[in-house]
């Protein structure tokens, strides 16, 4: 039986990372499928096309966010006042997002020489009024930590977007396939949050209470826009100088080696951000969540990508090439993001213990210090490095905000680079193991089917063998007690929530 608050904080974090851990799996294999189905289907001119339009979406969506979702999940006491404010501020920021939109969809086609743009902009932008109306279900369910009813409107997104996609490329829609498959997914989460978690809307803006969300939100809002520079002046560059073809190359490139990092933010950073933020003020505990967060995070992502790297030749011509070269064009891109996925697995992490003491302005400047690289070195690596040099670029200015997020957590959390390094040295000595080891035990050859699936078995063995010895098999153990017992304990803890609440 649970008694203490600090229990039953640790019971809501366990079964929200349970729930999580089991939509995440779901989610992931369906966005495996249809990434595959889609690249195996459609041109890189349509897969650049969308990407283009989703750069300015991406920009928009910052917009429409700025921060109200962490100040309604940050903020200690919460009533009507509050959450009215929020959904106001919300309304008219998704207005604004929406309405910019339609100015700048016929100004876009210009930029990149296709005016099909124009379309795709349009109606993507019709997702900002959708999501107004998600805003506060959503971010009060998070709050509760009430990932239970979270994990049904999240399935039921996915498997909307993936029936959508999959029939429409199916039946030729091309690149349409994509953006009508992304907004009604959308309109399907907006109708479940609302009958999971109906909610009281109104239209009402207390002054000072804006203005606090305002002062709270503003450095995210910043480091989100920074953020969003960091991670599109790549696509934005590559589109507008090198055209949609080589854009399609490096965002096929870019999602897969991003895909692990992305999955393990959304089962575990974001679950996890509400419980530090309850821990302020315990640094012992807050220190020891990170490290363990850190090493588990970190062997997942890092077990992840070693496989694709090791495969990546592999994968391209075999799962997403249908046998073709047509996907080879994006080879040495991949290469480089699979490295740029294991710094942001292993960075991301930082983020929880920064906007859990509130010091938001650190990622802002972090971030800032990012995109300042990657905006003063684009045009010319670009130029003279084509798509691969820009890869490159990419993970370098990512990394570099560790220069500044490690002496913070000396500072604040008093983690020395000897604790961190007790983490990372063990993944990356595994990691450089297990690729040597695949390129050994399967020389280069004709990608095929049965090569691609000994790659990535002969890499995960020696990868996990590896760090197994490194670290005495801890967090090999650790990863597969949550991985084993997600749906069970998930089950445990959400019976004795019950019982203490009633």
């Amino acid at each position: 039986m649970l008694h203490t608050g600090r229990d039953r904080l640790k019971a809501k974090t366990l079964a929200g990372i349970g729930w999580q851990a089991v939509t995440r799996a779901l989610t992931l294999l369906l966005q495996m499928i249809s990434s595959t189905i889609v690249a195996r289907n459609l041109s890189s001119s349509d897969v650049g096309l969308v990407g283009f339009a989703n750069i300015l979406m991406g920009f928009l969506a910052q917009l429409s966010h700025f921060g109200l979702d962490s100040a309604i999940v940050q903020r200690k006491q919460l009533d009507d006042r509050v959450t009215f404010t929020a959904f106001t501020l919300k309304a008219g920021l998704s207005a604004t997002a929406f309405l910019v939109a339609l100015v700048f969809a016929q100004r876009a086609g210009t930029v990149i020489g296709n005016d099909e743009v124009a379309a795709v902009i349009v109606v993507l932008g019709t997702t900002f009024v959708l999501n107004t109306f998600a805003f506060l279900p959503a971010s009060l369910l998070t709050r509760a930590l009430d990932y239970r009813r979270l994990m049904f409107v999240t399935t039921a997104n996915a498997l909307a977007r993936f029936a959508l996609l999959i029939t429409l490329v199916l039946l030729g829609f091309r690149y349409w396939s994509i953006v009508i498959a992304d907004v009604g997914a959308t309109l399907v989460s907006v109708i479940i949050l609302n009958v999971v978690h109906p909610v009281a809307l109104r239209l009402q803006l207390d002054r000072p209470t804006a203005q606090e969300i305002v002062r709270f939100g503003g450095p995210l809002f910043g480091s989100s826009v920074l953020t969003f520079v960091v991670f599109n002046v790549d696509n934005f560059a590559i589109g507008t100088v090198r055209g949609t073809a080589d854009l399609g190359y490096y965002v096929l490139a870019f999602n897969w080696g991003s895909l692990i990092c992305s999955l393990l933010h959304e089962t575990v950073n974001r679950v996890l951000l509400p419980t530090f933020a309850r821990l302020q003020g315990d640094s012992r505990v807050t220190r020891r969540l990170y490290l363990k967060t850190l090493s588990i995070v970190g062997f997942l992502a890092i077990l992840t990508n070693t496989c694709l790297l090791a495969a990546a030749r592999d994968f391209l011509v075999i799962v997403l090439g249908k046998g073709s070269d047509k996907w080879l064009p994006a080879l040495t891109c991949l290469y480089v993001l699979t490295f740029y996925g294991m710094v942001r697995a292993l960075t991301e992490p930082v983020a929880n213990v920064v906007v859990s003491i509130g010091k938001t302005k650190l990622m802002l400047v972090a971030t800032a210090l990012a995109a300042a690289i990657e905006l003063g070195l684009m045009a010319p690596v670009l130029w003279d490095y084509g798509i691969a040099g820009v890869a490159v670029l990419v993970a370098t200015a990512y990394a570099a905000q560790l220069s500044l997020y490690v002496p913070f957590l000396r500072r604040e959390m008093s983690i020395s680079g000897r604790d961190l390094l007790k983490v990372v040295l063990p993944l990356a000595v595994a990691s450089v193991a297990a690729v040597f080891a695949s390129s050994i035990v399967i020389p280069l050859a004709d990608p095929s089917w049965l090569r691609l699936g000994l790659r990535v078995l002969v890499s995960a063995s020696a990868f996990t063998l590896v760090h197994g010895v490194l670290t005495s098999f801890g967090v090999q153990g650790e990863v597969f007690r949550l991985m084993s017992g997600a749906l069970s304990r998930t089950e445990r803890m959400q019976s004795a929530l019950a019982a203490l609440e009633k």
